[in-house]
């Protein structure tokens, strides 16, 4: 297999193409980047921007590129999988038990031009200094109860009106409608 692979430092690339010095500082511009199909990643580049250098039947005239990152990889126990921008902290890591963690060095964002549905057998829990709900219609709270906690105010739109029964519990409606009760 001599001949058909050599390890390349990548110095150039837009996420396509690459251009990378291969061994004896040979220089090969325009290189097609290889990558599993459903991932793609314009790498960073420093001096260890390393590659997998390959050439098709033995042919230096066309070759083909695999990135590579041996200088920032996550401590994953065995059997664990994960993919991410190692070099920025984000990664999405597919735990031995079979959890699955996803880690953002700053945002996290997800957007869909349909439906996001979240399912959990046991408790969903968001825990931040501020939790932001917002519906461009309604925001609904389909559920028997919604307990507030511990909270020291709720605070409401000015057509909120609440209506206190002794011993029972206080509604919050809004132009006749039920919103709330507590």
């Amino acid at each position: 297999m001599k001949g058909y692979f050599e390890r390349a430092i990548i110095t150039k690339c837009n996420g396509k193409v690459a251009d990378v010095t291969g061994a004896n500082n040979s220089l090969f511009t325009n290189v097609k980047l290889l990558m599993p199909y459903g991932y793609a990643s314009n790498i960073l580049i420093n001096d260890n921007s390393l590659g997998l250098l390959l050439f098709l039947h033995g042919d230096r005239s066309n070759p083909a590129v695999i990135p590579i990152n041996q200088e920032v990889q996550p401590d994953l126990e065995s059997s664990e999988v994960a993919v991410g921008n190692f070099n920025q902290g984000g990664k999405l890591v597919f735990k031995a038990n079979g959890d699955i963690e996803i880690t953002g060095a700053k945002d996290l964002l997800a957007t869909t031009l349909a439906n996001i549905e979240l399912t959990a057998t046991a408790e969903a829990k968001i825990t931040a200094p501020e939790i932001k709900l917002e519906g461009t219609t309604e925001v609904k709270a389909d559920a028997p109860e919604v307990k507030l906690g511990d909270a020291i105010s709720l605070v409401l739109n000015e057509n909120a009106i609440i209506t206190d029964s002794v011993g029972g519990p206080c509604t919050i409606s809004n132009s006749g409608q039920t919103k709330v009760k507590a």
